[in-house]
């Protein structure tokens, strides 16, 4: 009779210990997830920058070149190359911000899916506690 008795107070320890790890781990988890976005913010902006500095760059080029052969850059040919070079920039900004808005919202409900999903592991393991010892019961 006493063995059922420390056999159940081991499992209740052993089950309390795992529904606490369980739901440490998916916070630890949720959180490393919710750094990983906060890196792709990060980085996108540094993406940004670069973009904005390589356009800069590149719309000087162009222009310096108009002007060195003598091209009147403010019509025309030169302000069309500068239009189309800053929209293809445009373009490409719209889809890095597009594409990281994307993958931060998909990171952030990843985050709060893992720590659900540990929260749910730890009530499963409290219901197989109580099965397992109400089965204990019966069986005495």
């Amino acid at each position: 009779m006493c063995n059922a008795y420390v056999s159940t107070a081991i499992q209740v320890a052993g089950t309390a210990l795992q529904a606490t790890q369980s739901i440490r781990n998916a916070n630890y988890q949720a959180a490393q997830i919710k750094e990983d976005a906060k890196a792709e913010e990060a980085a996108a902006v540094l993406r940004e920058d670069d973009r904005s500095r390589r356009m800069k760059a590149l719309l000087a080029d162009n222009l310096s070149r108009y002007s060195a052969s003598g091209v009147d850059n403010s019509v025309g040919t030169p302000s069309d190359v500068s239009a189309d070079t800053a929209s293809a920039f445009a373009r490409e900004s719209f889809m890095d911000n597009y594409n990281t808005d994307r993958s931060v919202r998909t990171s952030k409900l990843q985050a709060k899916n893992t720590k659900r999903s540990g929260t749910n592991m730890a009530v499963s393991s409290l219901f197989d506690l109580g099965s397992s010892v109400a089965q204990q019961e019966w069986e005495d």
